[in-house]
Formats: structure tokens, sequence, C-alpha cells
């Protein structure tokens, strides 16, 4: 379990028990992770977030970090949860958590996996301050390389973008 304090309120990041959920890909039950961040003030829960973190092999590592708020409208800062294998072929897992008004928003969880020089799959968020984006609007970047019998490199690209209205946060556009 990971603490922060930031604002008169504490915030505590760690593991639920694990679920047994059913595979299709496998054929069989198998064991996930569930992840939380919670938020406290005067020692009173306020608000939860709640998400998958992978399965056993990717719990090597974490981390938990508080953010700026990247610009956006009335978010105070942005926490920042990561569990990570630490391997080669297995997935880390990036949980941001825009922190506004009290209450926790989750922005998509992003996972980064790769093996060596053959595959990778890589997943970020764009915020308006990087790159001199539209105000309000985070981007979500899905890229995936694999190499094929002739080691010539195939990719696959992915592209969202989500609106922050003060609020909300909605999935507007997919980009291809």
């Amino acid at each position: 379990m990971q603490y922060l304090s930031k604002n008169g309120f504490d915030f505590l990041f760690g593991l639920l028990p694990s679920r047994k959920e059913y595979s299709v890909e496998d054929q069989m039950d198998v064991l996930k992770n569930v992840a939380s961040i919670k938020s406290y003030k005067n020692n009173e829960q306020i608000d939860e977030a709640i998400f998958e973190s992978g399965m056993g092999e990717s719990l090597s590592y974490s981390t938990f970090k508080e953010d700026s708020n990247q610009n956006l409208k009335n978010v105070d800062f942005i926490l920042t949860a990561i569990v990570s294998g630490e391997a080669c072929g297995v997935p880390s897992y990036e949980k941001q958590v825009l922190f506004s008004n009290s209450k926790l928003i989750q922005l998509p969880t992003l996972m980064n996996i790769g093996d060596a020089d053959i595959f990778y799959h890589s997943e970020t968020l764009i915020f308006p301050k990087d790159e001199g984006g539209k105000p309000n609007t985070i981007y979500f970047s899905m890229e995936e390389m694999e190499k094929d019998e002739n080691e010539k490199e195939k990719f696959k690209r992915k592209n969202e973008e989500y609106h922050w209205d003060g609020k909300n946060l909605s999935q507007m556009i997919y980009l291809q």
C-alpha cells in the first residue's frame, strides 16, 4: 500500500483481493489483479477508483505519485499509479485519475508490454499542455509493432480523443 497527502486529502493506493475470471483465450479461470485508489478527508473515505491491473506476473513493482493538473479545467491534480512486472513479455499497467471537486475521475488504464526486439504494445495519454493540444482534450495513443517471420515490422495504431468539460470525461472521436 502506498500513501500520499495533498490539499488536506489523504490518498491510498493498493491491491484488492485478486478475482477469478474465465478467460476465453486460455479456456480456464485466471486470477486478475485489482487495484484501488481511495481518497480520504478527516479519516472518512470520500471516493474510490477501482481498476484491473493484470495478473500475478505484473506485481514486481508499483509506484504512486501526484502530478500537475496538466492545464485541465477544474482539476486540482492527477494521481498516477503504476503496477509493473519489470520483465520482457510482462505487461505494466498505468492508471491516471483526475482529482476534481473531491472526486476521483478515472482515465483509461494504459498497458505497455515489450518482448525484446520482436514485439511491443505501447499506450500513452497526451495532455493539452503537451504539444499544444486543444484545451481540456486528452489524447489516447496506442502503437503496436510485431515482426513477422521475415523480420518485417508490422504496425497497428489507434488514437482516441477524450473531452473534459470541467466535470465529466467523454470519449469524442476515434482517430485512425
